[in-house]
């Protein structure tokens, strides 16, 4: 991807101290920073604070998806949400802010690149049956054949 990585681990980013956060940036993005983290939390309110900060992330890159005219940085944050589908705790957020959707969207665009992230995304969100549904109420297994292929 060309991304320039930087592991800001230790630095709190917004985040109550007393969460330990590793946190993996992609610094060449325009007009946002894309990043990874990793809380390990101690207590109720942390924890609540860094859920809160991982969906207000995750809708600010479906805000700059939906609105941003580069390829490119379609291709970058559809790759970041399918990184993000990979981990349980990000199912319901997903959901949530219609990304496995968008994963859908992805799959018929003539890129290449979003066709295979959003096939990646779709394949690591359908780990839960509530995303299997999902996928399936809205045509996406018929939607493309690489799709029952893959996953």
């Amino acid at each position: 991807m060309g991304g320039r990585v930087t592991d800001l681990a230790g630095s709190h980013g917004g985040v109550a101290v007393g969460a330990e956060l590793h946190c993996y940036c992609i610094l060449d993005l325009p007009s946002i920073v894309a990043f990874t983290c990793s809380p390990i939390v101690k207590g109720k309110k942390n924890a609540l604070e860094s859920m809160n900060l991982r969906v207000e992330y995750l809708q600010e890159l479906v805000t700059q998806f939906q609105n941003v005219p580069s390829e490119e940085t379609k291709e970058k944050i559809a790759l970041i949400w399918a990184n993000f589908a990979y981990d349980p705790y990000n199912f319901t957020f997903l959901r949530q802010l219609n990304v496995i959707e968008l994963f859908l969207d992805c799959i018929s665009e003539p890129n290449e690149k979003l066709v295979e992230f959003g096939i990646g995304g779709i394949c690591n969100a359908c780990a839960d049956p509530a995303n299997v549904a999902l996928v399936t109420q809205n045509d996406g297994i018929l939607s493309s054949s690489s799709v029952c292929l893959l996953c």
